[in-house]
């Protein structure tokens, strides 16, 4: 997938509007941010939150394919350096948060 990844100008996460994917941190996402890509995604809860605090890209809320698209379309005018500091911002909240020594001082604290 890296080989993809390294291809894409952006990448997508979309997940239906239901409780329980609030809760929900999909693989991908964090294989994503090690992509140091730009996210784009149509979620609610955990998704969001992490895309928010790391700034690695734009969230809009489940379902919602009209904001989607206008924040894509935003996101197209932005010249590639903005986009690479989206990206690095995911790569380096990937490195401090997604790490194993990370997680398992977190199970264990």
């Amino acid at each position: 997938m890296p080989h993809f990844y390294a291809l894409a100008d952006l990448l997508l996460v979309s997940l239906r509007d239901e409780l329980i994917y609030n809760y929900t941190l999909p693989g991908k996402v964090q294989s994503y941010m090690a992509s140091a890509k730009p996210l784009v995604a149509m979620a609610n809860g955990e998704i969001s939150n992490v895309i928010r605090q790391s700034g690695c890209g734009i969230c809009v809320p489940a379902g919602d394919y009209l904001s989607l698209a206008d924040e894509i379309l935003k996101l197209s005018s932005k010249d590639a350096l903005d986009l690479n500091i989206m990206g690095q911002n995911g790569f380096n909240y990937s490195k401090q948060f997604f790490n194993r020594t990370y997680i398992i001082q977190k199970i264990f604290n």
